[in-house]
């Protein structure tokens, strides 16, 4: 075992040094060859050696005086005459491994290193020496460079005086680190053999490597062979390179195209890349058709020809819900002026298909309702999937949901059915949220970003970023409501589900809820937070963010000059917005966008809401308000999605299956809502809520019609909850109920890329040559991924 040479010299040196007196004294060395008498005295070793010293003990490091007697005794000839199988005494360097034998385990307890055993041999036949000469062993003066653990320095300098200290118990924790060092420096010997042997085993496959100087292979050569760094955990491999065929054609490939079309990459930048990467690999760019005017015109053909292929591919699902939405872009002939875009998909909760993002001038004779639903219905047309649309999934704005000249109302009228109404469970949550902002008079600015953040954002450099100490947490009172708790409990639960799939800003907002009520884990991980970004007043999710970064922070915020951030009556404001968000809107949000738990979810959130009143009435009661306005999915024609949840109580579910019953009219299929405003076209009617409804209260016969527009079958109703699963009505009923989707956010990324197109039909084809593309490779992030070359 190599180990330093110190450690051994070190304790018998030192140890062994008030034996050997001062120079002053005359010495009669002892001798390794003759016995001593029984009377007469080693010196410096007390009384003559016998079989004792043969074996040291003691829960102490050796002494240089046990060495050294336990050493006389087995080089000692007379002595180990006198034991039974021994003829004669030991030599010195065998009397030492004997000796070493015995020392060996005491340093293993003490966890101190020790020399190689040829080493620490000499060392004790030189000690014997030395103690024959009177001469000193000079001590080392690196052991505190070698032992870094200070309890093994401390230890080993206490052996050097009296030894006062003493072995203890069996130290477990030390024994797992060593355990875990020897597993490191042994995987790392087992990387450098194989590094070793893969370096001898490769080859240069690749032809790229012909076209390198020997000067540069001579230096590649070296850099490679150099082994990697023993703590390094991964190695770098010789970069072989790879041999690719460049077709003439290469601009006019449609994957090519469809991927510069995604990324934005002009058809100059394009050409230019490509020309450049050509001669970077050693081709000859004369060889492939890489102008300007190429990459624009086979761009142009190829975008509609995959345009073209993917509309005559492709197949509405049996279960369509339409989504539209518009927005202010700028026109494609001038880009200081705006018009709007309507964007128009449909789908299930697999899959979205973009029709198209038509634009309307508004301020006409023609109503905006009317015109959204005479664009939209000619997309439907066109892409002959009218007849699959059974549910309507909009922004809640008042073009949308108007009791006359509406949106939804006209896409009905222009379809010449009913269809069903599920207002985006996101905006709900956005006018739920600014409700309460505003009645709080958190901001009373008029301007179009919220000042309060814009601070924030402005004395960003004034507060920590990074925090690995206590935040400015929750903290419960002593008359906190006992619901509060479970609320508490109940988003924990809820975050820990959702958290490894959430992504950008929803992914911030759950860890901010999660330190801010010091959840288990979240409180004790370092905090860092990220600056602050949009703030206009329309972008709901700064409410969340920011807010919850001002509550977190107050304790930093409080010691800038007043105003700087926050006034005095806005901490309390914030404070109060904060706990909320947390206890009471975060659950409901993370789980949102769920169709057949909507009702059940909306119901639950009335109910805490309206005990929430004991905590805050004001945000409480704002909060009740801005919600009896958006009871869509409580309504009886969306209320039989929630036959299929498995979040709601069995015995819920049973209530609400008989509540159905109970309201089967006599005249079946029934083809149309009976409770909604004006014709059966018109907005459903929402219910009047309490602290104790229930699902089965909010029953009435137009969940007939919900059930009707599905297609799902009533026969399991009257079976007992548990013998659902295993009815081929309920399974056929829940494939079509979750392929309905409640959340309207596709609708708003349609058309983000009308700026990189010059004419209305080259947008549409862009449009579907990128959202075919995105389909195909939905990350490119991802290393693995790889280019589908193969012609569409």
């Amino acid at each position: 075992m190599v180990t330093p040479l110190y450690i051994f010299r070190h304790s018998i040196a030192s140890t062994a040094s008030p034996a050997t007196g001062s120079s002053s004294h005359k010495v009669r060395p002892s001798p390794l060859g003759s016995r001593p008498s029984s009377r007469s005295l080693v010196f410096g070793l007390g009384a003559s050696i016998t079989n004792v010293d043969g074996i040291i003990t003691g829960a102490k490091l050796p002494s240089g005086r046990q060495i050294l007697r336990c050493m006389l005794y087995n080089c000692d000839a007379q002595l180990h005459a006198k034991r039974p199988g021994l003829n004669g005494a030991l030599s010195r360097f065998e009397g030492a491994k004997v000796v070493l034998e015995q020392v060996r385990p005491f340093y293993g307890k003490a966890n101190i290193p020790m020399v190689s055993d040829w080493r620490a041999c000499d060392k004790i036949v030189a000690l014997v020496d030395a103690n024959n000469k009177l001469r000193r062993i000079p001590q080392a003066r690196c052991s505190k460079e070698l032992i870094r653990n200070p309890e093994d320095v401390a230890f080993l300098a206490s052996m050097k005086g009296d030894r006062v200290a003493t072995f203890g118990a069996f130290d477990a924790k030390l024994q797992s680190k060593v355990k875990r060092r020897q597993e490191r420096e042994a995987g790392a010997a087992a990387r450098q053999a194989r590094f070793t042997k893969e370096q001898q085993e490769m080859t240069v496959t690749s032809s790229m490597a012909v076209l390198e100087s020997e000067s540069d292979e001579a230096s590649d050569a070296d850099e490679t062979a150099a082994p990697p760094a023993e703590n390094t955990p991964s190695r770098e491999r010789k970069k072989t390179g790879t041999t690719a065929f460049i077709p003439p054609d290469i601009l006019s490939r449609p994957s090519l195209v469809s991927l510069a079309t995604r990324l934005k990459i002009t058809p100059m930048q394009q050409a230019a890349f490509t020309r450049g990467l050509i001669a970077e690999s050693g081709g000859n760019s004369a060889n492939i058709s890489t102008s300007y005017a190429t990459a624009d015109r086979s761009r142009r053909q190829v975008l509609e020809a995959i345009s073209e292929e993917h509309h005559k591919q492709w197949t509405p699902p049996p279960m369509c819900t339409l989504h539209w939405d518009s927005k202010l872009t700028p026109m494609l002939s001038n880009v200081h002026q705006l018009e709007e875009r309507l964007t128009v998909l449909v789908g299930d909760a697999e899959r979205l298909k973009l029709l198209g993002v038509p634009a309307y001038t508004k301020g006409t004779d023609e109503a905006c309702g009317t015109i959204i639903a005479r664009l939209t219905c000619k997309l439907l047309q066109e892409w002959c999937c009218a007849d699959q649309v059974v549910n309507m999934a909009f922004d809640t704005t008042a073009s949308n949901t108007g009791h006359l000249t509406a949106a939804c109302i006209a896409i009905q009228l222009s379809l010449g059915r009913p269809l069903l109404w599920s207002g985006c469970r996101h905006h709900i949550g956005e006018v739920l949220l600014s409700h309460i902002f505003t009645d709080l008079k958190v901001e009373t600015s008029r301007s179009p970003e919220v000042t309060l953040f814009t601070r924030l954002r402005d004395n960003w450099n004034l507060v920590p970023h990074e925090y690995s100490g206590p935040l400015s947490c929750y903290i419960p009172g002593d008359a906190e409501p006992p619901f509060l708790g479970k609320l508490h409990a109940e988003l924990t639960m809820c975050a820990a589900g959702v958290l490894d799939y959430k992504r950008g800003d929803y992914r911030e907002f759950v860890q901010l809820c999660l330190v801010y009520l010091g959840a288990a884990g979240a409180a004790q991980t370092p905090v860092t937070f990220q600056r602050p970004g949009a703030l206009h007043k329309a972008r709901w999710m700064a409410k969340l963010l920011y807010t919850l970064k001002l509550a977190l922070m107050e304790q930093h915020i409080v010691l800038l000059p007043q105003g700087t951030i926050t006034t005095r009556q806005q901490v309390l404001k914030i404070r109060a917005f904060a706990n909320f968000i947390t206890h009471i809107y975060a659950t409901w949000w993370l789980t949102c966008d769920t169709a057949v738990d909507a009702a059940w979810n909306d119901l639950t959130l009335y109910h805490h809401l309206y005990a929430y009143k004991s905590v805050d009435k004001g945000i409480a009661a704002s909060a009740i308000k801005a919600m009896e306005r958006h009871l869509w999915y409580l309504t009886g024609e969306m209320l039989p999605l929630t036959l299929f949840s498995t979040k709601v109580p069995v015995g819920e579910r049973r209530a609400l299956a008989d509540a159905i019953l109970e309201h089967k009219p006599a005249d079946l299929p029934l083809r149309a809502p009976q409770l909604c405003f004006g014709t059966g076209f018109g907005k459903p009617k929402f219910p009047a809520l309490s602290p104790t409804t229930s699902l089965a209260d909010l029953a009435n016969p137009d969940c007939w019609f919900g059930m009707h527009q599905l297609h799902v079958d009533p026969a399991f109703l009257s079976l007992e909850v548990e013998d659902w699963a295993t009815s081929a009505a309920f399974q056929a009923g829940a494939v079509n109920v979750r392929a309905i989707t409640v959340v309207n956010d596709c609708a708003e990324r349609g058309v983000k890329l009308t700026s990189a197109a010059r004419s209305e039909q080259h947008l549409q084809n862009v449009l579907q040559a990128v959202e075919h593309d995105r389909s195909k490779q939905p990350n490119l992030r991802c290393c693995k991924c790889k280019l589908n070359t193969d012609q569409d």
